[in-house]
């Protein structure tokens, strides 16, 4: 891969996922899997790193068929253009097996989609705080030059200190010129709250 410079980028033999000699996973049908929609040719699974003689760590694994690395690498630049933010999941390393049809992002296990709260047809829970919360997160990534592309229930994370966190960037685009509060993306998430002007 193009990006090794940054980010652990690891090749990995014909079924050994060894990252590192102290952390080990296994492939990925041995995951519990975590979503697969369609359209989207990725599949996200909870991955537990373990190592050795020590704890557990649960991670995501977003994980790509090889004819989808332009996904992959795409995903990968626009992580590491907002590493600086605390409001998208840590990427922890790229890996991708040498005789195996799919690479993979290791993230942070960085909290639980709000989609599992969204109940269809009544409005999404949240206080007015959370609401202006959720919209600063979405202000922090436009102005670090990233329009998420879809902003949906399903790819906002509530951290366990409640926190927002945004993920899955298959549909990012970099290098965004952020005009501040007339940024589309930022007005059409304000309707979508029901927040007056901010």
């Amino acid at each position: 891969m193009r990006r090794s410079g940054r980010l652990p980028c690891v090749f990995l033999p014909a079924h050994t996922y060894t990252l590192d000699p102290l952390v080990a996973i296994s492939p990925p049908s041995h995951h519990r899997p975590l979503q697969t929609r369609g359209g989207n040719k990725a599949s996200l699974y909870e991955a537990t790193f373990d190592l050795a003689g020590g704890p557990l760590f649960n991670m995501f694994m977003k994980t790509y068929p090889v004819e989808d690395f332009d996904l992959l690498l795409h995903e990968f630049d626009v992580y590491i253009a907002v590493a600086h933010l605390v409001i998208v999941p840590k990427l922890h390393a790229v890996i991708k097996c040498r005789f195996e049809p799919w690479g993979a992002l290791i993230m942070e296990h960085a909290g639980t989609t709000l989609s599992i709260y969204d109940v269809p047809g009544e409005d999404l829970e949240l206080t007015r705080q959370e609401k202006l919360d959720l919209y600063d997160a979405l202000c922090q990534l436009n102005a670090a030059g990233v329009i998420h592309g879809d902003v949906a229930a399903r790819n906002i994370l509530r951290r366990l200190s409640g926190a927002f966190c945004l993920a899955d960037f298959v549909r990012s685009s970099l290098n965004h010129i952020h005009p501040g509060p007339a940024c589309e993306e930022l007005a059409q998430l304000q309707r979508d709250l029901g927040l007056e002007a901010v």
